[in-house]
């Protein structure tokens, strides 16, 4: 799922679930901050991190005043999805989540002796996700509960940071049930059809084509039409490393998106403590949801006006740098300043934390930032304890 539904919808689904204007601003806040969190350079602060960070090799100090600090990166990043560390820790824990943890997967696969087996002998059917089932004993129902008590007690910033960061985990088990977040047979597939609300084609043969040429990483075979709320969809997956695509999946996005959202607003009315609506009152909140979430591109400037018009009670603003008002300075860039375009870049892209574009071109670079807030220690503490959680670590030991 994109914008549209991280964060507009969850908004909305908090506002209507009774909790405050800013509460809700939070937990959507940080419910889209799962994707668009890519930073991943290593930072030099000139303030302490947390005992967490020291304690876990996650930060380190280097001068009188100075640490090295490693953020946890959340959103994706293409280029770097073809790392099998990024896929692990990032692609898997926060888009892609399994039904149980990677060593509970892996343990299973492996022999008498405790070698995993062969490639050919590997089920890599069970790294795929599946759709949440809040009945079923599944690791991302396990989290989401962990985090829907710790705001039941305190509605403070940090627990609904929490709260959004898993929904909106939550929400992908929907959009990317069937595929995994590594790269491997089991997210080979091609877009049958995609068609958007008024029936027109949602994707161009053109575009099929591209998407099946690219590595089977996630949904990247099939676009985008996964996350698109308002389409219905059918693409055919492999069943197995020598099958041909004869897995089909059709489905009505905005039916499969609506069940998971009442499931969302009916866990945040048990925090709340509102009653929950009828089938009659959720159906009519329902077709406000999908008529909201039907414009032209899931793009801010087409969605606030759309979502503003259909719940004019509530208020829609996002800003990436909202809470975290990252200062960043990247330093020693003589090296790196070739040209006009590389100085537009550094200008316009090298400073922004939240650029795929910008976190590339500042790979050997030194990057220090200042006056962190604690806001940013709290995310980058959360999402490592994810990894966690998923991985059975906070990092490749490859990096410590």
């Amino acid at each position: 799922m994109n914008i549209g539904y991280h964060y507009y919808t969850i908004k909305t689904l908090a506002v209507r679930a009774g909790f405050g204007e800013e509460e809700a601003q939070i937990i959507a806040f940080y419910s889209q901050m799962i994707d668009d969190f890519v930073l991943s350079n290593v930072l030099l602060l000139n303030s302490c991190p947390p005992d967490f960070f020291l304690k876990n090799n996650l930060a380190k100090k280097v001068g009188e005043q100075e640490w090295l600090f490693w953020p946890c990166p959340t959103g994706i990043d293409m280029i770097k999805s073809v790392s099998h560390n990024y896929e692990r820790h990032t692609l898997v824990p926060f888009h892609f989540i399994p039904i149980t943890t990677l060593p509970d997967i892996e343990r299973k696969q492996s022999n008498s002796n405790g070698e995993m087996q062969s490639v050919g002998s590997f089920d890599r059917l069970a790294y795929r996700c599946q759709k949440a089932d809040l009945s079923y004993d599944m690791l991302i129902v396990e989290l989401l509960y962990q985090a829907v008590e710790a705001a039941k007690k305190e509605k403070s910033h940090k627990n609904l940071m929490r709260l959004g960061m898993i929904l909106h985990t939550f929400a992908d088990t929907y959009a990317h049930c069937n595929f995994s977040g590594f790269h491997g047979y089991e997210n080979e597939a091609k877009v049958k059809n995609a068609w958007k609300h008024d029936g027109s084609p949602g994707i161009s043969e053109a575009e099929i084509f591209f998407f099946k040429e690219l590595p089977s990483i996630g949904h990247g075979n099939v676009g985008t039409v996964p996350d698109i709320c308002t389409y219905r969809i059918a693409y055919a997956m492999k069943s197995s490393p020598k099958s041909g695509l004869d897995y089909i999946v059709e489905r009505d996005n905005a039916q499969f998106f609506s069940e998971c959202s009442r499931d969302i607003f009916h866990l945040l009315c048990t925090i709340t403590g509102k009653k929950v609506l009828d089938d009659r009152e959720w159906n009519e909140l329902r077709e406000k949801l999908i008529k909201a979430q039907t414009v032209k591109k899931d793009e801010k400037k087409y969605l606030t006006p759309s979502w503003s018009q259909t719940f004019p009670d509530i208020s829609y603003e996002y800003s990436k740098n909202i809470y975290f008002m990252l200062d960043m300075i990247v330093e020693e860039m003589e090296g790196l300043l070739l040209d006009s375009s590389r100085e537009r870049v550094a200008q316009e892209v090298l400073k922004d934390a939240f650029s795929c574009e910008g976190n590339q071109h500042r790979n050997g670079c030194q990057v220090r930032l200042n006056n962190v807030t604690q806001e940013f220690f709290d995310y980058n503490e959360l999402a490592y304890e994810r990894v966690k959680a998923v991985t059975g670590e906070y990092r490749s030991q490859i990096f410590i």
